[in-house]
């Protein structure tokens, strides 16, 4: 698959709502090109699915969400699905990519196996779905990308396979419950276990990538280079949530707001006993609502304090990284250094070698003799003088090294007084899991 931005997206209401099978959804529309393009929705994932040791799983996650949100078969878990297909645990936290062959051909297999066509949508910044998955002047939806392109069913009788329609949006995947117009994903008779946050499609919204990043993680050559451009994407998704978190409280501070001014434009109303009876009931409505989103913003605001404590540490552990390179590159120049002054002493021990020997060869006259000393001396001096300014060079590197070597000390006692302060709100109740539900 094409990897490009970052992984998470953040939700993006319209302001337009309504209602399908007594559950809220948002829809967003977008004029392109004359024509008009859905958002979509669709069940979100963190890329672990709930199951310890996983990461960087969502491609499987949606086909798994598909099964119990569609199906109703709730025993399905990512490691059952990925063995069916003989992926085993070494491949728990390997990112799928067309590109990987093995990946590649599971999940066509897994496709046949579970009778659906797994249609990939892909979705650009913006919440907008890509030209290369959406025909805007037809509006129709063009499938692109098909695992299982023939629809072939590999248990069971004949049977039509299944349009899963998956969002791409570069770097993670979730399955689509619906796209406004042209694709809903009728849901299975409910039951206990598909009541978990991460498959209710009620808390699902159309999604627009926040910053517009990207970080290049091909062609690096060394795990420092690889961890490097790891510690950025998750930085990036660390600054995600932040700005959504505080959305969300500034979306909520301006509906109290307005609460409030209803409250207060309610007060100037007539005052007979009937009206103030219901005045009463409408007022009390309002303070609930205000207590109710004074509590959210009060959650939002911890979780905000605690991702930018979070991300901060990032910060100092991508400093540290980069500094450490700095250290190594500064001890591998005084190593270089020692090792041209040691190669210098062993010319001039050479140059003296020869004085000595020319001094004892009698084919030699004494004006030669003192010639060729003369010459010989003064190479030891030029040596002698690089030397110096190698030495000279060396001084520097040291007090460069011994720079970086301070700012490491003060990095990680950054780091640790960051980590021993604790999480200040461990014992409140906050939001947990994928913020982007």
């Amino acid at each position: 698959m094409v990897k490009y931005q970052t992984k998470k997206r953040k939700i993006q209401l319209s302001k337009k709502k309504r209602v399908i099978k007594g559950k809220k959804t948002h829809t967003k529309t977008i004029k392109q090109n004359g024509g008009v393009n859905p958002g979509i929705i669709t069940i979100s994932n963190n890329g672990t699915g709930g199951e310890p040791g996983l990461s960087q799983q969502c491609i499987w996650i949606s086909i798994r969400d598909y099964l119990r949100y569609h199906r109703g078969e709730t025993h399905h878990t990512v490691r059952s699905l990925k063995a069916s297909v003989g992926l085993d645990p070494n491949t728990d936290t390997m990112e799928f990519d067309n590109n990987n062959r093995m990946l590649q051909n599971g999940l066509e297999q897994l496709c046949r196996q579970l009778c659906i066509r797994g249609v990939i949508i892909f979705i650009e910044s913006g919440g907008i779905i890509s030209n290369f998955s959406f025909d805007n002047h037809n509006n129709r939806i063009v499938q692109t990308l098909v695992y299982n392109q023939d629809g072939v069913c590999v248990q069971g009788g004949p049977r039509v396979a299944e349009d899963v329609y998956i969002a791409s949006f570069g770097r993670h995947f979730e399955v689509i419950t619906e796209i406004p117009g042209y694709y809903i994903l009728s849901r299975a008779v409910l039951n206990p276990q598909l009541q978990q946050p991460q498959i209710l499609p009620s808390q699902s919204k159309p999604k627009v990538l926040i910053h517009n990043v990207y970080v290049n993680t091909n062609g690096l050559q060394t795990d420092l280079d690889k961890k490097i451009a790891d510690l950025r994407i998750k930085m990036v998704e660390k600054t995600q949530y932040i700005d959504y978190y505080t959305n969300e409280f500034e979306e909520n501070a301006k509906e109290i707001k307005k609460e409030l001014a209803s409250i207060e434009s309610l007060k100037l109303t007539s005052n007979n006993v009937l009206h103030k009876k219901a005045k009463n009931i409408i007022e009390n409505e309002y303070s609930t609502k205000i207590n109710k989103l004074n509590d959210q913003n009060f959650k939002f605001k911890k979780q905000i304090i605690i991702f930018k404590n979070e991300l901060k540490i990032m910060e100092y552990e991508l400093e540290l990284i980069l500094n450490q390179e700095n250290i190594e590159h500064f001890k591998k120049q005084i190593d270089l250094a020692e090792n041209k002054i040691l190669s210098i002493i062993e010319d001039i021990k050479e140059i003296n070698s020869h004085i000595a020997s020319m001094e004892q060869n009698k084919a030699f006259n004494n004006q030669t003799k003192q010639l060729m000393e003369t010459e010989y001396l003064s190479n030891i001096e030029e040596l002698e003088r690089v030397i110096e300014e190698i030495k000279t060079e060396k001084e520097l590197y040291i007090e460069r090294l011994k720079e970086f070597e301070i700012f490491k000390e003060k990095l990680e006692k950054k780091i640790i007084s960051k980590n021993t302060q604790g999480n200040p709100f461990l014992d409140s109740k906050l939001i947990t899991g994928n913020p982007f539900f």
